[in-house]
C-alpha cells in the first residue's frame, strides 16, 4: 500500500506544475483549510439557517481550491452550481468549468493534507497503534489513484504515465518539481513499517 501510494505522489508530483497553471492568475479569498464535517454545524432560528464554521488554525489567503474539494470521507464537499451561481455575483465570468477545474486541484490539496497528517503516526509505538493510520492511508492512496486516473495522469494497472499522457483538465505543463513534503514523509514511514512487520509479524 504505501509503496504505490509514494508511487502515485511521485506522478501527481509529475505533474504538479500543470495544477499550478490552474491556479494561476485565480482570485484569492479566505481558505479555510480543513473544510471537514466536524468543524461545521448548521443552526436554525426563526426564519433563518446559517452554517457556521469553526477551527480556523490552518486558515490563509488564497485559491479556495481545498474547500471546494469533492471527497467522500470526512470533507464537507460543497454544491459546485450553488456556489459557481454565488460566485457570479461577485465574479460575473466564471464559469462552471473553471469551478469544477479549481475543485478537481483541491481534490489533490486536501488528499495531500490528510497524507502529511497521517503519516507521521506511522512511527509511534506499538504495532497496534499503526492500524488506523495505516487504515486511512490506504483509503487515501485509493481516493488519490481515482484522482489521478480523472485527470488522465495514472493507468487502470496501477502504474505510473509517462510524463507526456494525456492532461487532465488541471492544466498542460510537464516540467517536475522537488519532492512533495507528503512523499517524503510516506518514503520514510515506508522504513519505519519495514522494520515494524519484521519485529511483529503485521503485514500492511
Amino acid at each position: 500500500m504505501l509503496k504505490a501510494l509514494v508511487g502515485d505522489l511521485d506522478v501527481l508530483e509529475g505533474h504538479w506544475s500543470e495544477v499550478e497553471k490552474v491556479c494561476q492568475d485565480e482570485r484569492r479569498t479566505i481558505v479555510h483549510g480543513d473544510f471537514v464535517i466536524k468543524n461545521v454545524r448548521v443552526r436554525t432560528t426563526v426564519g433563518s439557517t446559517s452554517l457556521l464554521v469553526f477551527d480556523w488554525e490552518n486558515a490563509g489567503w488564497g485559491v479556495p481550491c481545498t474547500d471546494l474539494a469533492q471527497l467522500t470521507d470526512r470533507t464537507v464537499s460543497p454544491d459546485l452550481d450553488s456556489y459557481a451561481s454565488a460566485l457570479r455575483g461577485s465574479w460575473p465570468r466564471v464559469s462552471d468549468v473553471r469551478v469544477r477545474e479549481l475543485a478537481e486541484c483541491g481534490r489533490f490539496f486536501r488528499l495531500l493534507d490528510e497524507i502529511g497528517w497521517e503519516s507521521p503516526l506511522l512511527t509511534f509505538g506499538p504495532c497496534r497503534f499503526v492500524v488506523k493510520p495505516a487504515s486511512r492511508l490506504r483509503v487515501y492512496q485509493g481516493q488519490l489513484h481515482q484522482a489521478l486516473l480523472a485527470a488522465g495522469w495514472a493507468q487502470c494497472q496501477g502504474r505510473p504515465a509517462a510524463l507526456g499522457s494525456r492532461p487532465g483538465s488541471c492544466g498542460q505543463g510537464r516540467h517536475r518539481k522537488r519532492l512533495s513534503r507528503g512523499s517524503r514523509i510516506s518514503s520514510r514511514a515506508t522504513v519505519e513499517l519495514g522494520r515494524l512487520s519484521r519485529r511483529t509479524g503485521y503485514d500492511v
